[in-house]
């Protein structure tokens, strides 16, 4: 099965992202820590890593900054509710960044994607 390890600070976002996820079949690794979820990524082995921008005690950017440079191969999204704006100003080395507003149908869509890729490569 594969891993999903998800980082949100809001519960309720991170409930709706396991909800969708966690239906199209993926093992889902939920932190409101990103700290913690960093320090579990050896543990858990995902597949695919998504953490929102502003997660908590430290903004996504910097989080998936971390992960890239001990994880290289690892895909990773963002999500947020300023997409549109991330993706015109700022260096980010997620895969994707994908609008908090987006359907979570687009959500497994883009996860879909990544792990296609991976077979291919």
């Amino acid at each position: 099965m594969k891993k999903i390890i998800l980082v949100d600070d809001n519960i309720d976002d991170l409930d709706l992202m396991d909800a969708a996820l966690s239906v199209a079949g993926f093992e889902i690794y939920k932190y409101e820590d990103p700290r913690k979820a960093y320090q579990d990524i050896g543990r858990v082995k995902p597949n695919v890593f998504i953490s929102d921008y502003y997660a908590g005690v430290m903004k996504g950017k910097s989080l998936i900054a971390l992960v890239k440079k001990q994880f290289p191969n690892l895909p990773c999204i963002i999500v947020s509710g300023l997409a549109d704006n991330l993706l015109s100003s700022e260096k980010i080395s997620a895969d994707a960044i994908i609008q908090k507003t987006a359907t979570y149908k687009e959500l497994r869509s883009e996860v879909a994607c990544i792990f296609d890729r991976q077979v291919i490569n």
